[in-house]
């Protein structure tokens, strides 16, 4: 299971684990229910924003270091 720590600064999305095998599971419950539907699907949004956001920043880091 790979699991993301996504950092509190990012507005939104707290400081928390993202589990991908978790968020699948949650998933296959609230496909069945439209609005639910729809604000699973703006969370993962927002989650997949934050993580690209978390990356960018280790990249930037990592580049600054050298």
């Amino acid at each position: 299971m790979k699991e993301t720590r996504v950092p509190s600064s990012l507005g939104m999305v707290h400081s928390t684990l993202i589990s991908l095998k978790g968020i699948m599971r949650l998933l296959s419950i609230f496909e069945s229910k439209p609005r639910i539907r729809d604000a699973w699907r703006k969370f993962l949004f927002v989650a997949a924003k934050a993580f690209m956001a978390a990356e960018m920043e280790k990249r930037t880091q990592l580049i600054e270091s050298k």
